[in-house]
This record gives C-alpha cells, sequence and structure tokens, in this order.
C-alpha cells in the first residue's frame, strides 16, 4: 500500500499510469485482508472468532468513512481558480497524509505479537 501512494503521487500523467497505479493499491490490500482475518481465526477460541471477525468488519467500514470525508476536505481546501475541482496540490496532499499513516500502522504492526486469550480449563 505504501508502494502505492508513492505511485499516485509521482505517477499520475496519463490515464494508464493511474489503472498501473490502482493495480499495485489493489494488490497491497488484498493480502492485508487475509491476513488480519488469519490473524484473528488463529489467535482467538472458536466461540469468539465471528465477534471478532464483526468487530473488525466493523472497524474497517469506519475507517473506509472517515477515509472519504477526509480526502473530501483536503480537495475542497486546495482547488484550481475560478473552476472548484481540486488541484495537484490536493492530491499530493492526500497521498502523503497515506503514506504518513501507513508508516505509523507499519510502525505499530511491528510491535504486535501473536496474542492467545487463556484457553479455559
Amino acid at each position: 500500500m505504501l508502494l502505492s501512494f508513492i505511485l499516485f503521487m509521482v505517477n499520475r500523467a496519463t490515464v494508464f499510469d493511474l489503472q498501473m497505479d490502482a493495480a499495485v493499491s489493489l494488490g497491497g490490500m488484498m493480502p492485508s485482508f487475509v491476513s488480519v482475518v488469519n490473524m484473528i481465526s488463529v489467535a482467538l477460541p472458536s466461540d469468539f472468532i465471528a465477534v471478532w471477525q464483526s468487530v473488525n468488519n466493523t472497524l474497517k467500514s469506519v475507517g473506509n468513512s472517515v477515509g472519504h470525508v477526509v480526502a473530501t476536505t483536503i480537495m475542497a481546501q486546495y482547488t484550481v481558480a475560478d473552476t472548484g475541482l481540486p488541484s495537484g496540490v490536493a492530491f499530493d496532499s492526500m497521498f502523503l497524509l497515506s503514506i504518513i499513516i501507513s508508516i505509523m500502522i507499519i510502525a505499530i504492526t511491528l510491535f504486535i505479537s501473536n496474542y492467545r486469550l487463556a484457553q479455559p480449563k
């Protein structure tokens, strides 16, 4: 994902460039979704898996909703004069924010260990 945000910042001159950037982005999203589901399934007893999968899906939905609001706010702040369209600075700002958040998430995940709940005896 980090690579895709960098590509979106520097490689967006043509429609084909954007399509290739999107392909890299999707290639980074799918493994992360699968790994989170696997981490939840392995770390929890079978009685709790469904509950925590629901919590995971809820947090992803909230994150997706907040991301659109933040992106729209940034695009509204940086517009081309007399057109109301977002400028290049708006897109650079959005992708820079995404890069910063991605680096923060990577740093946090480096400290996650395989946590297991205590099994009842």
